[in-house]
């Protein structure tokens, strides 16, 4: 959509919800369940989001990822803010002694959203489907979980 001279073009409100709501709910599930299961889930729902949807428009329109651009620079949340989630996750995982010490929050992160972002641009109808990448990625990334120490 073209800006008045002056003005730069925002999305409506509606648009700036989030589009992963695992990506919000994650920071509530430390704690709780397998670190690892609940990463995937948020991985898993990037490709299952409208994403695909969205990657195949951007690609083929130019105009279209303009105003993907323009909708990210104005606040939408995209995959920054996923990548953001799930590293402040897995550093409450880690305080609480469930990621092991040598696991960096945000580099995970980055390879889960980015590895997600590179099979929705790349992946097509046809194609395998890009799932089990992601879950052996995410499994990878965070290892067994540490060995608990003596009882408390």
């Amino acid at each position: 959509m073209p800006a008045a001279k002056g003005y730069t073009w925002r999305p409506p409100a509606r648009r700036r919800r989030w589009r992963c709501p695992k990506a919000q709910e994650l920071a509530d599930l430390a704690g709780e369940g397998s670190v690892t299961a609940n990463v995937d889930a948020v991985a898993l729902a990037l490709l299952d989001s409208g994403g695909p949807v969205l990657a195949g428009v951007a690609m083929t329109r130019p105009a279209s990822a303009l105003r993907v651009r323009e909708a990210l620079a104005g606040g939408a949340p995209g995959f920054t803010a996923i990548q953001e989630a799930i590293a402040g996750y897995l550093e409450a995982e880690r305080k609480l002694g469930r990621v092991a010490e040598t696991v960096a929050p945000g580099t995970v992160a980055l390879a889960v959203v980015g590895t997600a972002h590179h099979l929705l641009m790349t992946g097509w109808p046809g194609t395998p489907d890009p799932r089990p990448q992601l879950t052996r990625l995410v499994a990878a990334l965070l290892g067994p979980p540490p060995e608990e120490g003596p009882a408390r």
